[in-house]
C-alpha cells in the first residue's frame, strides 16, 4: 500500500470513527520484516490497516496502540528480532525496529497533503523533545523543499531549525531520522516524502519502449507514453497506459513535468531525438534517466552536449548503456534489464545514487 493510500484510508476512517492510531518504523537495524517509513493503522476495535511486521511484533504494536488509545502519549516502541528460533524475542529476523506510535484525530495535515500531492512536500514529525516549549511527539509539519512551509510547527525556533536542516539535506534519501539540537534544546524528527505512485515517462513508443511498457504494468508506476508518431503512440498499442503524449518533440518537451519521483527512458528511433531530449531533462531532478545506445553513440552525444554547455555533473547521473547487465539482446531482454535498474533504484539498492527515494508501503 502506497502512502497516498494509507492517506485516504485514514482519512475514511477518521472520519468514521474520529480517532485512529498509526504506527510508523521510523528506524531499522540489520534484517528486519519491514522498512523504515513503513505504515500501519490501528483502529479502536483492534483491526489494522497494513502493516509493521506480523505476528509477536505486530501484536506488540497493537497493544501499545490500545495504552494510548486509553489516554497513553504518542511514543517510540522499540521491537529486537533476534536470530534463532528458541530466542525470546518478538520474532527471527536479528535485527531491531524503531516504531513511533501516534494517536491521530485531526484531518488537518492529511487534507493538507492530499490536496498538495503533486507538490514535493516533505512531512516531519516529531518524536521527541527536550527544553522546547509548546512542541509534544506527534506535532507535524509541512515543508517544501525549498524550505517554504505548508503547515509550520507554531514555533519559530523549532521553524528555523528545519527550514535549515531542509536547505542542508538535499541529497539525503527519505524517509529518515534526524536530530536537531540548538544550545540545551533536542529534538527529534523523522522526514518522509509523501507522493503518488512513481511514474515512468517511456521515450519512444518502438519496441523497447513496448515491452518497457509490458513490464512495468505489472509493477506500481504511472506509465507515460511519449512519442511523435500517431502510429506508434496510441491506445491501440498501448490500452493500459496512464496517458500517452503525442505530439512534436518541441511541444512535448515543453510542457513536460519532471520531478524526483520520475523514471525518464530514452529509447528513441533516432540518436538525434535521444540528444534533443536528453539536452532539455538532465538538467531536472529526475529519480532516474537512462538512454539506449552503444557506448559510441552516448560518447557522442555526451561529448556534443558538453560543448552546448551541459556540466560533466549531469550528464553522470545518466545511465547509459542502459539497464542491468544481463547480455540482454532482445527487445524483452532489454525492456527486462531497464525494469530491474529502475526497482533497484527506487527500492534504494544501488549505492551510486543519492537522488530522493520515494517512501511506499
Amino acid at each position: 500500500m502506497m502512502k497516498m493510500d494509507i492517506l485516504k484510508e485514514l482519512k475514511e476512517i477518521i472520519e468514521k470513527d474520529k480517532e485512529v492510531v498509526i504506527a510508523t518504523v521510523i528506524d531499522a537495524k540489520g534484517s528486519t520484516p519491514r522498512r523504515i517509513g513503513a505504515k500501519m493503522i490501528i483502529k479502536r476495535d483492534g483491526t489494522i490497516v497494513s502493516s509493521v511486521g506480523g505476528g509477536l511484533a505486530e501484536a506488540e504494536v497493537i497493544k501499545a496502540a490500545e495504552e494510548i488509545f486509553e489516554g497513553g502519549n504518542n511514543r517510540v516502541l522499540e521491537l529486537k528480532f533476534y536470530e534463532g528460533k528458541e530466542a525470546k524475542g518478538v520474532g527471527i529476523c536479528g535485527g531491531k525496529m524503531q516504531v513511533f506510535l501516534e494517536k491521530i484525530d485531526s484531518l488537518e495535515w492529511i487534507n493538507l497533503l492530499m490536496e498538495n500531492r503533486e507538490e514535493e512536500l516533505i512531512s516531519g514529525t516529531v518524536i521527541t523533545c527536550e527544553n522546547v516549549e509548546n512542541l509534544f511527539p506527534g506535532e507535524r509539519v509541512l515543508i517544501k523543499k525549498n524550505g517554504s512551509f505548508v503547515k509550520d510547527s507554531g514555533n519559530n525556533f523549532i521553524n528555523n531549525l528545519i527550514q535549515k536542516e531542509m536547505l542542508e539535506s538535499s541529497i539525503k534519501s527519505f524517509p529518515y531520522l534526524s536530530t536537531l539540537n540548538f544550545e540545551d534544546k533536542r529534538v527529534t524528527i523523522f522526514f518522509e516524502s509523501f507522493f503518488e505512485k512513481p511514474e515512468i515517462l517511456i521515450m519512444g513508443a518502438g519496441h523497447v519502449g513496448m515491452e518497457l511498457y509490458k513490464i512495468a504494468k505489472n509493477f506500481n508506476f504511472k506509465i507515460v507514453i511519449l512519442d511523435d508518431r500517431k502510429d506508434f503512440a496510441n491506445r491501440e498499442r498501448f490500452p493500459e497506459a496512464d496517458e500517452i503524449i503525442c505530439d512534436s518533440w518541441d511541444g512535448m518537451l515543453k510542457n513536460l513535468k519532471i520531478n524526483s519521483n520520475s523514471f525518464c527512458v530514452l529509447v528513441n528511433r533516432e540518436h538525434s531525438l535521444d540528444q534533443k531530449i536528453l539536452k532539455n531533462i538532465v538538467e531536472k531532478e529526475a529519480a532516474y534517466i537512462g538512454m539506449i545506445g552503444s557506448r559510441r553513440k552516448i560518447n557522442t552525444i555526451f561529448e556534443t552536449l558538453k560543448k552546448e554547455g551541459i556540466s560533466e555533473i549531469y550528464l553522470k547521473k545518466v545511465r547509459s548503456p542502459i539497464g542491468i547487465d544481463i547480455g540482454a539482446e532482445s527487445p524483452e531482454e532489454i525492456a527486462l534489464s531497464i525494469m530491474a535498474e529502475i526497482i533497484k533504484i527506487k527500492n534504494k539498492r544501488d549505492k551510486e545514487i543519492t537522488f530522493l527515494k520515494r517512501n511506499y508501503i
